[in-house]
């Protein structure tokens, strides 16, 4: 059951996180556009760099599930990797829940929060042309959800390998 749900979140998390990195291509293509309409036509847009931010915004979040997949997240190696792989674990096995898992389950509970007021009443940015935010709220929060369920399948994936030596 363990090892079902450890594949299960990584499948879900990397597939999130490929989709939501294929925003980098409309990203690229407003800014390039807003730059051509701005230096050469002298014909700037309102709304061409906000949705670029929005889009980033949403690109670069929901690719915190994904990276922990992979063990990539930032982290201060200098101790940690001069550890035997068991103390490692061992580490892993307290550190996620005393700092982690609260702070993750904060950011869903909060995020939440913030995304449910955002939708109800339609917020919009604080510009000229006020895009939506609630959307961008939203994305915030299931990624959130996703990177708490991501560190669960991370940490049972240690407790496997510390307990039982197996890999998941």
């Amino acid at each position: 059951m363990i090892r079902k749900y450890v594949k299960t979140m990584d499948k879900i998390s990397i597939s999130v996180g490929k989709f939501f990195s294929f925003l980098i291509i409309p990203i690229v293509i407003l800014q390039a556009g807003e730059t051509l309409l701005r230096y050469v036509f002298n014909s700037p847009t309102v709304w061409s760099w906000e949705v670029a931010m929005l889009l980033y915004g949403a690109h670069f979040i929901t690719g915190a599930a994904w990276v922990m997949t992979y063990d990539g997240h930032v982290r201060t190696d200098m101790v940690f990797s001069k550890f035997s792989p068991k103390k490692q674990q061992i580490l892993e096995l307290i550190l996620f829940p005393l700092i982690f898992f609260p702070f993750a389950a904060v950011m869903v509970w909060k995020c939440t929060d913030n995304a449910l007021y955002s939708l109800s009443i339609r917020e919009t940015t604080y510009t000229q042309w006020a895009a939506p935010l609630y959307p961008l709220k939203v994305i915030i929060a299931f990624s959130f959800l996703l990177l708490l369920l991501q560190g669960i399948a991370k940490w049972l994936r240690v407790f496997v390998q510390f307990t039982k030596g197996e890999e998941i």
